[in-house]
């Protein structure tokens, strides 16, 4: 009986949209106890179920999460961080990779694994274990990537090494495009020739045939994307303004109508 009057207190104080995992209220009981009750809200529509473990509260007029925003919460939830998938990268520039030196078990590994991605909303790269999970939207692959390839997927111009990367040492592909395409600024093409070190050598060098300088050397380690990405500043500076205000002090009426649904006994 607490353990569903606690549960049902924690989302109501929820502010409006945010998304919650089953994990922030096993402090609340046995994880079948847990179950059960998000079971039964669930059921009667006062949440809704994103995915596997992931919710948010059904407020009046709410709409539905993002795909981003759950794949977020869901890698959130196993403290993993969900980034660009190398494919998909190389996708968006529209490049292929080449199967012209492909062995035939490869090609027919290569053909798998892209009706596998095709019949996915969603494909991120994680450090870990590959796995995959329904939500809302579709399916989502989390697929294991090296950690190399996941802290320089975090950044705008380390994402152009990671979609060179999966293309492979056969494949063809003309920087200089790929540079205006990505509309890289005269630091960041300095950044990528630095980044380049820590790729491997057929990559590197691609950036070892024009002029070398003193000025471009490798960084001692690749931290520095995973605290200085403007995108995760940006993006954490917006969730935290986000949920500042919490559902009980907001004035907005359907909030209040939400609310007032876990207050009926």
């Amino acid at each position: 009986m607490a353990t569903a009057v606690f549960v049902r207190s924690y989302i109501s104080k929820l502010p409006e949209g945010q998304i919650f995992a089953t994990r922030e209220l096993l402090t609340f009981g046995k994880r079948s106890a847990v179950d059960k009750v998000l079971q039964t809200l669930t059921l009667k529509g006062a949440i809704l179920r994103l995915a596997r473990g992931i919710f948010v509260r059904a407020d009046v007029g709410l709409e539905t999460p993002s795909l981003e925003e759950i794949v977020r919460a869901k890698a959130r939830a196993f403290s993993k961080l969900a980034v660009s998938l190398g494919c998909v990268v190389a996708k968006k520039f529209g490049l292929k990779k080449s199967t012209k030196n492909m062995s035939p078990k490869q090609k027919v590994q290569h053909k798998k694994n892209e009706e596998v991605n095709e019949s996915c909303a969603g494909r991120y790269a994680i450090v870990g274990a590959t796995t995959s999970f329904e939500t809302v939207h579709g399916r989502v692959l989390f697929k294991a990537v090296a950690p190399r390839k996941h802290i320089l997927a975090q950044n705008k111009v380390g994402r152009i090494l990671v979609a060179l990367w999966h293309l492979g040492k056969s494949s063809s592909v003309e920087f200089e495009a790929l540079q205006s395409m990505a509309r890289l600024k005269r630091p960041e093409k300095k950044l990528i020739k630095k980044l380049a070190a820590w790729t491997p050598s057929w990559l590197n060098q691609y950036f070892l045939n024009g002029t070398l300088r003193a000025d471009i050397c490798a960084p001692a380690d690749l931290d520095f994307l995973r605290r200085g990405s403007s995108e995760n500043r940006k993006r954490s500076k917006k969730e935290d303004r986000k949920y500042k205000m919490t559902a009980l002090s907001t004035t907005s009426k359907k909030v209040r109508e939400s609310i007032a649904y876990y207050k009926v006994a």
